[in-house]
């Protein structure tokens, strides 16, 4: 539960961050129902990650969502079994044509399997956030 916590955690701080993603929708409506295939099979075309310096501050905001989903979904990968990745938007204006108005809460779910008795049991993490 901690590792699913700290997932969720590091992912509403990279909203917090990529506010711009955020406006645009980026980061609106994530549905990845297998971490592991994701991570393998769905690599950003661009790597924004800060450790290359200039090349990675070099990213749009879009490029920039879609490196932090992936490298999300490659955490859950690497620490909880069977993990899923969701984010939704509980949209603010419901009257607007915006999926996600500016300024809507965001629900982050993190999904693994847990052995209980010799048996898999469906565990989850969900935060709420406004971005």
């Amino acid at each position: 539960r901690s590792q699913g916590t700290l997932v969720a955690n590091e992912l509403a701080e990279r909203l917090h961050i990529n506010l711009p993603a955020v406006d645009n929708n980026d980061y609106a409506a994530i549905n990845i129902a297998d971490a592991a295939d994701f991570c393998a099979n769905s690599a950003p075309t661009v790597s924004c990650d800060s450790n290359l310096g200039a090349l990675g501050s070099s990213c749009t905001t879009a490029e920039m969502a879609l490196f932090d989903i992936h490298r999300t979904a490659c955490a859950i990968n690497q620490s909880l079994p069977a993990g899923a990745l969701t984010v939704a938007c509980t949209d603010a204006d419901g009257f607007d044509a915006d999926a996600c108005t500016d300024g809507s809460i965001h629900l982050i779910t993190v999904s693994w399997n847990e052995v209980d008795e010799g048996q898999a049991v469906a565990t989850n993490v969900a935060i709420r956030i406004l971005p």
